[in-house]
C-alpha cells in the first residue's frame, strides 16, 4: 500500500466539458484533480490563480463507480447511492485516457484504503476487547459471555 501513496500525487488539468443539469447541454469548464478531490472553475483560457476558490468540488472518496463511455469519449461517476454525480466528455481520445486512468486509478486506491482502515479498526477492537476480558476477574467474563 505504501508504493501506491503516489497515486494521490497524479494531478491532471484542463478543459472538459462537462453535462449541466440546468441547462441540458454540456458546458466547457476547467477541471482540476488533485489529491483526492476533482473541482471545475468557470474560468475561459488559462488555468485559475493557486488560490482562487472553486465554484464546485467533488470529494473522489464519495465517488464508488467510474463509468467509462469511449465511444462518446465520455465518463461519469456515481456514488453509493447510484446517483450521478459528474458527467463530463473530453475534446481527444488522448484527454478522455488519460482523465480516466488516473481518476479510475485514484478511485480504486481510495477505496482500498478505505477498506483497509475498516479492517485495521476492527483487528484494533477486537485486540482491545479482548485485552479488557483478559484484565477482568473470571466471574465478571463469566457473566459477560451468559449475557451474549
Amino acid at each position: 500500500m505504501k508504493r501506491q501513496e503516489g497515486v494521490l500525487n497524479l494531478e491532471v488539468q484542463g478543459l472538459l466539458q462537462k453535462w449541466s443539469r440546468h441547462v441540458k447541454r454540456y458546458q466547457r469548464r476547467f477541471f482540476r484533480c488533485q489529491r483526492d478531490c476533482i473541482s471545475y472553475f468557470h474560468y475561459k483560457g488559462h488555468p485559475p490563480a493557486k488560490g482562487a476558490e472553486a465554484p464546485w468540488m467533488l470529494d473522489l472518496n464519495d465517488v464508488v463507480r467510474l463509468d467509462k463511455l469511449p465511444q462518446t469519449l465520455s465518463f461519469e461517476m456515481y456514488s453509493a447511492k447510484d446517483e450521478r454525480l459528474l458527467m463530463c466528455k473530453a475534446s481527444t481520445f488522448g484527454e478522455y485516457k488519460i482523465w480516466t486512468d488516473v481518476l479510475e486509478s485514484k478511485i480504486n486506491y481510495l477505496r482500498e484504503r478505505g477498506e483497509a482502515a475498516e479492517e485495521e479498526m476492527v483487528t484494533h477492537f477486537e485486540t482491545n476487547t479482548f485485552t479488557m476480558l483478559a484484565l477482568m476477574s473470571p466471574d465478571v467474563v463469566y457473566e459477560l459471555a451468559q449475557t451474549t
